[in-house]
């Protein structure tokens, strides 16, 4: 089947590069029939769902995408039907194997007089087939009885077992009964009378549950110290009366601690340094979590292609240890590394960069990390995506950035780190760009930046949740020194900037993949929340606080429904009341701008939220959500021919995709995002939703998903009651369609 989905896909490409409109591509083998449907029936009111059972089994039905099916004629169509379309053809043998499964499933879902009476396989048209699966349950077994194995429980809780592990062991033996109460045995009543509150309905036996409590069980005995703990289970089934009765047997083994720890395939990284992301040493309590944890812990640090954390159990008849020797056994990767390459960037500024970096992951042994990467480009000034075309480049600006980043491992405690960044740059700033045509003697404004930061860095682990707790905090300083590229004097609004500030990040991560391991890049299912908070000093004194929650959901096979929410909000303390609305025209309609304006407008565009772009409302460009004005400090020596963002202190998102997996590395995006900025807190407002549906492919590469969105803007939707924005909120802008106006972009990694 994968091969097939390659040939298609590779079919595909061949068509488009060959212009080949009219070509289809459909790799069936001859005299074929295709499954068009598969339908399970077990009467009029089916006690497990028929979906359920599909889902189990190897005979699927041909799944084509709505839109393409509609459009079955239309040759172009049928170039997206062969590569979207995973054709299922009837495999008869497959299908005898599947009444198999399907009686087993039943079986151990407590249907033990199951019957699959028929497979049945109907020709619907030439060369398709509906296949009907028909199932008669029976009367199912109930659970009557549950008995939990707290006397042996209990002989651990003596031995020095901690309290919380006996509880959750108990909780977990209740799994298999509706409300488990405390007693050591569950009877649950025989009868059906549900208005009698002394009736409590009787639970289906489940084979999976009560294989789980038993996994649970040992689970939760090896987190408590017991490494040789083995439990278990006879379940005895009344077939006459339907009925089931479950016993659990315990052998907990003596209370254990890590043994020696052995060390090997490390090659030139010190086993000093492996042990103390180990989290444990010998003679603390053995913890299975622990030994989970020490291997996430060691696959984080990116210096080991290979990592297993084991425990030498021995084997089961074998006297148990009380001391569990522990093998930890390693496959180091290359620690260092060049790179060399190319880049580009159109967007609100079009640009062209190199990039070469060095990196070593053990310098000065212990793990150390040390990373420094160049970056120079040229800007090709004034160009823009959206006047790529209309607005020639007038000049070429040289920026160049230089970035080192050093990490000290296990600082002041094993998992804490101690991380030391420098930057610094010379950049033109994305917020200006210049009025078309071009004046002569535009000032072109640029800055040096130099950033340097120091802080720690620690993650939390909960291996039993699957979830991750990020904890963060950095000092920062920043330094902008404002300079001309082409004039010998700056436009007297600049001003050096420096800002010192204290930043904290904490993130709670839950993202798993399709095969539910934990993943930062291709989520499937779970959530993702953080916080980010700042306190500025300095020439910006003020509190700047982001929270963000993302979830995911997979509601079909192949679709995944994404949403993102985030709030912005600043709190300035010494600069932005010149920027209140009652004083915010006196900027705009004196010439020049007064001292105390520019100066504000300055510290905002460092400090401001901005939304619009790839990563964010991608019906707009970058920054173009929100507040914008005819404004000295950004359009440079009094030009005042262009709106420009201004950005704000407060800002909230909305984003929602519908992530819909076409191919094996292709996969269709619909969304919808919403974003507003305002330029103080007190004008927080929901009638300005800046609403962008739109649509976007997914390529899968090595690096991240290559990713092409285009959005757009609905009249009516952008602000609730007019047809269209007012030009100081970014409406008409030059470039873009004022009918149905819209905004692509082309990005490597998903939006959220």
């Amino acid at each position: 089947m994968v091969r097939q989905r390659r040939q298609r896909e590779c079919a595909f490409i061949l068509c488009v590069f060959l212009g080949g409109a009219g070509c289809a591509f459909k790799v069936i083998p001859p005299k074929s029939q295709l499954v068009d449907e598969v339908v399970v029936r077990a009467g009029e009111s089916p006690r497990i769902a028929p979906a359920d059972v599909e889902a189990r089994i190897a005979t699927e039905a041909t799944s084509h995408f709505p839109v393409f099916e509609w459009l079955a004629g239309v040759p172009v169509a049928g170039v997206f039907d062969a590569v979207t379309v995973e054709y299922q053809v009837l495999d008869r043998f497959v299908l005898q194997r599947d009444l198999e499964r399907v009686e087993r499933y039943y079986r151990a879902r407590g249907f033990v007089e199951v019957q699959v009476t028929a497979g049945r396989v109907i020709t619907t048209a030439p060369g398709r087939v509906r296949v009907e699966i028909i199932v008669r349950e029976g009367q199912p077994v109930l659970l009557v009885a549950a008995e939990p194995p707290t006397e042996l429980l209990t002989r651990a809780l003596e031995r020095g077992a901690e309290r919380e592990a006996l509880l959750e062991a108990s909780v977990a033996v209740g799994k298999l009964v509706a409300d488990y109460g405390s007693t050591p045995i569950v009877e649950l009543p025989r009868c059906s009378d549900t208005t009698n509150p002394a009736c409590t309905p009787k639970p289906r036996f489940d084979e999976d549950r009560y294989d789980e409590v038993k996994r649970s069980l040992v689970r939760v005995l090896a987190d408590g110290g017991f490494a040789h703990a083995r439990v278990d289970g006879r379940a005895t089934i009344d077939l006459e009366r339907h009925e089931a009765r479950v016993r659990f047997q315990v052998e907990p083994g003596p209370l254990c601690t890590f043994g020696d720890v052995t060390i090997v395939g490390n090659g030139e990284v010190p086993a000093a340094a492996v042990r103390a992301r180990l989290g444990f040493k010998s003679g603390d309590r053995y913890s299975s979590v622990k030994l989970e944890s020490a291997h996430d812990e060691l696959a984080e640090l990116g210096v080991f292609g290979s990592v297993d954390v084991r425990a030498e159990i021995g084997a089961a008849d074998a006297t148990p240890r009380s001391d569990v020797p522990i093998t930890v056994s390693l496959q180091p990767v290359k620690l260092r590394t060049m790179k060399l390459g190319v880049g580009g960037l159109m967007g609100s500024q079009v640009e062209a960069h190199g990039i070469a970096g060095w990196e070593d992951r053990n310098i000065l042994g212990g793990l150390r990390h040390l990373a420094v990467e160049l970056r120079p480009g040229l800007v090709f000034f004034p160009a823009r995506a959206e006047t790529l075309f209309s607005q020639l480049p007038t000049a070429v600006v040289p920026q160049s950035a230089l970035l080192a980043a050093f990490k000290q491992p296990s600082f002041l405690e094993q998992r804490t780190d101690l991380k030391v960044e420098l930057s610094g740059r010379v950049y033109a700033p994305q917020i200006a760009p210049a009025p078309a045509p071009v004046p002569d003697g535009f000032n072109i404004v640029g800055y040096y930046e130099l950033i340097a930061a120091v802080g720690l860095e620690r993650r939390f682990r909960f291996p039993r949740l699957g979830a991750t707790l990020d904890a963060n905090a950095f000092i920062r300083t920043q330094l902008d020194f404002p300079f001309s590229y082409n004039l010998d004097a700056l436009p007297p609004e600049y001003a050096r900037v420096v800002i010192p500030y204290v930043e904290a990040f904490a993130s709670w991560d839950q993202r798993k993949d399709v095969r539910g391991r934990p993943t930062r890049t291709d989520s499937n299912r779970g959530g993702y929340a953080a916080l980010d908070a700042q306190v500025a000093f300095g020439d910006a004194r003020d509190v700047r606080l982001q929270p963000e929650l993302r979830l995911y959901r997979p509601v079909a096979k192949r679709l995944v429904v994404a949403l993102r929410w985030s709030v912005g909000l600043l709190f300035p303390f010494n600069y932005g009341d010149s920027l209140r609305a009652e004083r915010l025209s006196a900027c705009n309609d004196v010439v020049p701008a007064p001292t105390e304006c520019s100066r504000d407008l300055q510290l905002l565009s460092f400090r401001a939220f901005y939304s619009g772009g790839p990563f964010s409302n991608r019906g707009y460009g970058f920054r173009q959500v929100g507040p914008h004005g005819q404004l000295q400090f950004a359009t440079q020596r009094g030009q005042l021919t262009e709106f420009l963002p201004t950005g704000g202190m407060g800002s909230w998102e909305l984003s929602a995709e519908v992530r819909i997996a076409v191919a094996q590395s292709l996969s269709w995006v619909l969304f919808l995002d919403s974003s507003d900025v305002v330029r103080t807190i007190d004008d927080f407002r929901l009638d300005y939703p800046h609403l962008a549906p739109g649509t976007g492919l997914r390529v899968a590469t090595p690096v991240g998903a290559l990713r092409l969105d285009v959005g757009f803007r609905p009249p009516y939707l952008q602000r609730l009651g007019h047809a269209s924005l007012a030009v100081n909120e970014g409406g008409d802008v030059p470039g873009q369609s004022r009918v149905f106006p819209w905004a692509w972009a082309l990005a490597i990694g998903e939006a959220f």
